[in-house]
């Protein structure tokens, strides 16, 4: 069974939602953070009133954010 999170989405303008949502596979190369912290943004406003589009929907609002890495995937050259 897929590990779960809660979060908020943004389906189209003017909807959202707080869900349980599967948390990210870590892909080579990256982290996964464990968000403690986040901030919604004019962009994010933007997206939830219509007036600015996402390549797709849903989005999980909140790009700036303070987070501890919980898992990551690094080659650590040195």
């Amino acid at each position: 069974m897929t590990e779960m999170m809660k979060a908020y989405i943004i389906k189209q303008p003017k909807e959202i939602d707080f869900v349980d949502y599967p948390i990210p596979q870590l892909e080579e190369g990256c982290i996964l953070l464990e968000s403690k912290k986040v901030s919604i943004c004019s962009t994010d406003v933007g997206y939830y009133n219509g007036y600015l589009f996402p390549p797709e929907w849903p989005i999980i609002p909140g790009h700036e954010y303070v987070g501890e890495v919980v898992d990551q995937d690094l080659m650590i050259v040195g």
